[in-house]
């Protein structure tokens, strides 16, 4: 995965995203995200929330997770996508 595909969600409004009930439930929630370069897909992403105010994001991979950044949803209804390269655990 380029660093460029992941750059490309910093800043980004999560209303913007699809979100895909179906297969999501209370803290563990999935996306429909943007298209990446080469691909005829729209990326997959996956948010796990905390009960405070934190959600990480992640880009779903046939063989895992790529962490992706941050969103605060202090910031509602203008909550985005903060890319960081470190995870904070």
């Amino acid at each position: 995965m380029r660093e460029e595909d992941l750059l490309k969600y910093n800043n980004v409004e999560i209303e913007r995203l699809k979100h895909i009930t179906e297969i999501s439930c209370y803290n563990s929630n999935y996306y429909i995200g943007l298209l990446s370069s080469g691909n005829v897909a729209n990326d997959l992403l996956y948010a796990h929330s905390d009960d405070d105010d934190t959600t990480e994001w992640f880009l779903v991979e046939p063989y895992g997770y790529i962490f992706i950044g941050y969103s605060y949803t202090s910031n509602y209804p203008d909550e985005k996508i903060n890319y960081s390269e470190c995870r904070y655990t």
